[in-house]
């Protein structure tokens, strides 16, 4: 999410979906969020190019009884496939309310969107705390992968993390990975996937879509 102002400038999503949520545009917003994601997927699904999209989730919304049945709609509006769809919850979501957000993804797991959850490694949680939750993936905070090639004590966390993940049999995705050797790293540790400015800088539709075709994408 960016949004454009009038001389042609960005404001990052860090400024203006706290004022989303403090307005109750958070759902709205999320709603129209999902729509683009699941139908900019079909599109690329019939170019015949990737197609699995994953959309942030607020904690304001996880609650909201309504969004299983409206993710389900939007799947079918959009001619979408549930195992298209990833949704991110951050730890802090979970470390807020753990009782009712666990509640919550097992009624948004019947979706058949995977889980995921975001900026794991913030909140000070254990592994302990997504037992029982239909939870796939789980993704390092990039405050632990951003220095990890020059800082050892981030370095043995994020591979903490990679070994528990695994060992609950979770994907672990690395977030804010900015350089080669931090990239390398990673892969040493065994983490399956990662994201960052090292593979590609945030980017309209049309550009992935070239993106996509060009080697560098398929190295990454």
């Amino acid at each position: 999410m960016r949004w454009r102002r009038a001389d042609g400038g960005m404001v990052q999503p860090n400024e203006f979906i706290p004022i989303a949520e403090q307005n109750a545009l958070v759902r709205p917003l999320t709603l129209w969020v999902l729509r683009e994601a699941l139908r900019q997927a079909a599109k690329w699904r019939d170019a015949g190019l990737p197609h699995h999209v994953a959309v942030n989730l607020s904690p304001l919304v996880v609650n909201d009884h309504r969004l299983a049945a409206d993710i389900s709609r939007i799947i079918r509006e959009t001619a979408a496939s549930p195992d298209w769809l990833t949704l991110e919850i951050t730890e802090g979501a979970l470390l807020t309310d753990p009782g009712g957000v666990g509640e919550a993804l097992n009624v948004l797991h019947q979706t058949g969107a995977s889980l995921a959850i975001d900026d794991f490694g913030t909140g000070y949680s254990s592994l302990s705390r997504l037992r029982g939750l239909p939870v796939e993936q789980l993704k390092i905070d990039r405050s632990f992968t951003q220095d990890m090639d020059t800082n050892e004590d981030d370095a043995l966390f994020a591979q903490s993390i990679i070994q528990l993940g695994h060992h609950r049999h979770l994907q672990v995705v690395a977030e804010g990975v900015e350089t080669d050797a931090a990239r390398d790293m990673l892969v040493g540790m065994g983490c399956d996937l990662a994201q960052g400015f090292v593979i590609a800088a945030p980017m309209s539709a049309e550009d992935i879509e070239i993106w996509l075709q060009e080697p560098q994408a398929v190295a990454s």
